[in-house]
């Protein structure tokens, strides 16, 4: 599979619970937490090498979270992207995971895919890979179906599928995950349209188009809590005027619920703003597994008498990351 000096990377992206751990996993043979439900495994972007290759898949969490802002996650999405770029890794596709068995594309899925459209760009699409998953789980005929809505209607992959993008199955295997990943490692890379706006502009997230569509959320979301705030002040008034004061005192703990997260938004609003720095967190992620890699290999070489020498040294890479 590998022919590239450098560091070769796979995006991974997709709604918490879809199966990109599973198909991590499988791809891997990583030890990759997986969820079953709908909170987020994946609270940081994070990269698995395929063993005896320079590839590295990574591991993004979903957009539209319960637990961690859309704002926290593009960050954290570009800040990984441009580390990887920076330290010469080529970006070699996309892949967009969903699961087969789901009726419908939730408001989170389409919040999804239009950040993953977002963030890569049309221009990208040729290396890109439509991921469908648990087949096992769905009756092949009703699969099919939803499999050709999603291909055919132009609210959901019609477009990418248009620019060059492959629409793939997964049938829980490793063999499957690397007939998906092959091509794209075997073809050109490409640059992802948010690092070419971050690294060739030079633009903050908040003038990217994927922050666009994060700073017009929280614009909008800004805008129902100042409305709810003003109400539930009037609402406050109106019950000390009648001397409910019990009911004014659960008006204003909802009041202060409103506050702390307009509060939110407002940190939101700044990280976005903000410039994304370089961490050099991916080349620490290489060296990881290298140190993995040759701590194994000379444990082995030397029937166990260097096993010391390589915890050490995966001990001390593992600090240097823990330090970011």
């Amino acid at each position: 599979m590998m022919s590239k000096i450098n560091p070769q990377i796979i995006l991974v992206m997709g709604v918490t619970g879809v199966g990109k751990s599973t198909f991590i996993k499988h791809a891997t043979g990583s030890n990759v937490e997986v969820g079953h439900g709908q909170s987020s495994c994946t609270a940081d972007v994070k990269c698995f090498q395929i063993p005896q290759t320079n590839v590295y898949l990574m591991d993004t969490p979903g957009f539209d979270d319960t637990y961690i802002s859309d704002a926290d996650i593009l960050k954290e999405i570009a800040t990984s992207l441009v580390d990887a770029f920076n330290d010469k890794a080529e970006i070699q596709g996309a892949l967009y995971i969903h699961p087969v068995i789901e009726a419908r594309m939730r408001g989170s899925g389409r919040k999804n895919l239009i950040m993953f459209r977002k963030v890569l760009g049309m221009k990208g699409m040729r290396n890109v890979r439509l991921v469908t998953t648990k087949w096992s789980q769905v009756d092949p005929d009703k699969g099919r179906e939803r499999e050709e809505e999603l291909c055919q209607k132009e609210e959901f992959w019609q477009p990418l599928l248009a620019a060059g993008a492959s629409a793939v199955r997964f049938d829980d295997s490793m063999e499957s995950a690397i007939e998906i990943i092959k091509p794209l490692i075997h073809g050109p890379a490409f640059e992802p349209q948010l690092v070419e706006e971050v690294v060739r502009d030079g633009k903050p997230l908040s003038q990217t188009q994927a922050g666009k569509v994060v700073n017009d959320d929280i614009a909008e979301a800004r805008k129902l809590h100042k409305a709810e705030m003003e109400q539930l002040a009037r609402d406050m008034k109106e019950a000390g005027d009648k001397r409910d004061f019990a009911f004014r005192a659960e008006l204003a703990a909802e009041r202060d619920e409103h506050a702390k997260k307009l509060k939110k938004l407002e940190d939101d609003s700044r990280v976005i703003a903000a410039p994304v720095q370089r961490t050099g967190r991916f080349g620490r992620w290489v060296a990881r597994t290298a140190a993995i890699a040759v701590g194994g290999a000379a444990t082995f070489i030397s029937g166990g008498l260097l096993a010391g020498h390589a915890l050490l040294l995966y001990g001390a890479t593992e600090a240097a990351i823990s330090d970011d």
